[in-house]
């Protein structure tokens, strides 16, 4: 009995000997300059040989270098970068060349030298696959750093150091199980990993943020940022990348840099369609400029060949930009020596005398641009001696009325004495008929004694306000009773005058302010009218003049700024003076200003047509009238 006890133990020991994982993998010290040389000799080991001979070497199968679905190296033509390309351009590029459509990929791009940050679908949620596993270490590498658990802390048994490099480099699901068990289960892993993520995915996905495997580029990148920027916070994790699938997928065509990988990929079973494939991929990628990169896909073909050739040409636009901003730097520094060495306290005080004189200027009348209204000519005849020449004839008419009369009423009489005419019609014809003479001479005189007018004054506004913007000119002037030009068509002399105008014609729009009101022949519409400031786009442009000086003093040489007599050269006085105005412009939608109008009309003729007054005038030359 004691000796079947025995044998019973022993096996039963045996048996669970068998199921102590073992920790024997090359799992590497944190340590990152040292993993960056490993990986670095691997790549040159890696460019020496073909994939074949990479699997015989390693005794591993060929589709374990190389993807399934991808090819040994990239298809003809290859994208190549030129120093005019854009990210943009480069990723339209790939997309049309692998047939893959932007609504089936995830993107981004992050620079870790010039700032530069790119994405296709930044936020759009997809299934990561494997890639959770990355969030899923930072939770424990943070712990670590932070002195709340070691790389040698057990879990379930094994070294947390074990767990980091089964679930990334080997991207073991059992194992990585067994770490979101350790936080507490899933859902308590999605709630560790939020800070981690840059974003707080329950606002975007609510539930679903519980049970899905969601992220986006944009959060990815942000977790690859942080990995780069503080590889001691978070110990191992970039360490671990740079062995896992050091052939395949980013590494697919690459190999000329050392790449932190974590890739992912799942085929899902679907009714009457076959599979949905997910294929991944995350990294950074040590150029001599790290930069960081994600990519995802959703049922893309040629999936492995874009995410491979997109992490090669990132490489070259990556080299390209930083060499671009090295060269900056360079010109940076230069001038930053040539501002140390900026002339003497003559050399600056004839500087704050110019932009003084600079900004009097811009404020004043040199930038002016005011309309030139011309009268209409009928105006012009209304002098005071036809005025008198034609009193004289009126009182002159109505003299002969008068007498016309006397005559008439004598003749009456006498006809009356012989009974031939009836005195009383007779004298009555004669007053009215003298009454119509006298209204036509008074008529003729004061005007319309009556009229009943038709039309709506709005419409002549609108009509005349639309022909302004529309830059109608002889359609506006018709709907003016008292001038003929306003001078809007006519061009400013001097260039800085031109780039005024032409703001300011820009900046016109207006709005009707209800209906208009009528009073007999006269009418008062109100109008908002939008247009720019010219007086605080001048005010702005002279609080620019001095640092503008101040900059080209500092960049050019001496003898390009200042005449032998030490005063900045008229030049470069004009220099700044359009500079300053333009940059001034840029912006010039801030100085849009709307003002309420009150129009005046006159019936003319049979239409309405406006007075034009100095409220109008002034509004549509940018209140310049004013300034």
């Amino acid at each position: 009995m004691m000796k079947k006890t025995f044998a019973v133990i022993l096996l039963i020991l045996l048996l669970a000997g068998c199921a102590v994982p073992s920790f024997a993998e090359d799992i590497p010290e944190p340590g990152l300059d040292a993993a960056l040389r490993k990986a670095q000799e691997f790549n040159e080991w890696m460019r020496q040989r073909t994939d074949d001979e990479i699997a015989a070497e390693m005794h591993i199968s060929r589709w374990d270098v190389l993807s399934p679905y991808g090819t040994e190296a990239p298809p003809d033509p290859l994208i190549e970068v030129s120093e005019g390309d854009t990210w943009d351009d480069l990723l339209q590029r790939l997309l049309v060349k692998y047939e893959a459509d932007a609504e089936g990929v995830g993107i981004g791009y992050y620079n870790n030298r010039t700032g530069e940050e790119h994405y296709i679908n930044a936020d759009r949620y997809m299934v990561s696959a494997s890639m959770f596993k990355v969030p899923l270490n930072m939770i424990y590498a943070d712990k670590v750093s932070s002195g709340e658990m070691t790389m040698d802390s057990e879990i379930f048994g094994a070294p947390y150091r074990w767990y980091q490099y089964r679930t990334i480099v080997e991207s073991d699901n059992d194992r990585s199980v067994d770490l979101m068990n350790y936080l507490g289960g899933y859902r308590a892993f999605k709630e560790y990993q939020i800070p981690y993520l840059g974003n707080d995915p329950v606002e975007d996905l609510g539930w679903n943020y519980q049970i899905e495997n969601f992220y986006n580029p944009r959060q990815f990148i942000h977790m690859l940022r942080s990995l780069l920027a503080e590889p001691e916070r978070f110990p191992g994790i970039l360490e671990n990348m740079l062995q896992a699938t050091p052939y395949s997928y980013l590494h697919q065509y690459e190999r000329r840099y050392p790449i932190a990988q974590k890739y992912g990929f799942v085929e899902q079973a679907e009714s009457n369609r076959g599979y949905h494939t997910y294929i991944n991929s995350c990294g950074v990628v040590f150029t001599e400029t790290p930069f960081c990169l994600v990519i995802f896909t959703d049922n893309v073909l040629k999936a492995y060949d874009l995410m491979a050739e997109y992490c090669m040409v990132m490489c070259d636009y990556t080299n390209m930009v930083s060499r671009l901003a090295d060269e900056e730097d360079v010109q940076r520094q230069a001038e930053e020596q040539q501002a140390e060495l900026l002339r003497s306290e003559s050399d600056r005080a004839a500087i704050a005398a110019e932009a003084q004189a600079l900004a009097a200027a811009l404020r004043g009348e040199r930038t002016d641009v005011v309309l030139s209204p011309v009268p209409l000519s009928s105006e012009k005849s209304t002098d005071r001696p036809a005025r008198f020449s034609m009193s004289v004839l009126s009182s002159i008419l109505l003299l002969w009325i008068f007498i016309a009369m006397t005559i008439g009423f004598v003749v009456i009489f006498r006809h009356n004495v012989s009974g031939k005419v009836n005195a009383f019609w007779a004298v009555l014809a004669i007053i009215l008929t003298a009454l119509a003479l006298v209204l036509c001479i008074t008529g003729s005189n004061f005007g319309t004694l009556y009229a009943k007018p038709g039309g709506d004054p709005g419409e002549t506004v609108s009509t005349f306000l639309d022909a302004v913007l529309a830059e109608e000119y002889d359609t506006a002037y018709s709907c003016l009773s008292n001038y003929s030009s306003l001078g809007l068509e006519l061009t400013p002399e001097t260039e800085e005058s031109r780039m005024l105008y032409d703001a300011l014609k820009q900046s016109y729009g207006f709005t009707l302010r209800g209906t208009a009101e009528i009073d007999r022949l006269t009418a008062r519409q109100t109008v908002a009218l939008m247009h720019l400031n010219l007086k605080a786009v001048k005010n702005d442009a002279a609080e620019r003049v001095e640092a503008l000086l101040q900059e080209l003093a500092e960049k050019r040489p001496h003898e390009q700024i200042f005449d032998e007599n030490g005063k900045v050269l008229p030049a470069v006085s004009d220099e700044v003076y359009r500079t300053a105005l333009a940059q001034a412009l840029d912006t010039g939608n801030r100085y849009y200003t709307s003002s309420d109008i009150e129009i005046e009309l006159e019936y003319v003729n049979g239409r309405w047509l406006i007075r034009a007054g100095e409220s109008l005038l002034s509004a549509l030359s940018g209140g310049a009238a004013d300034a």
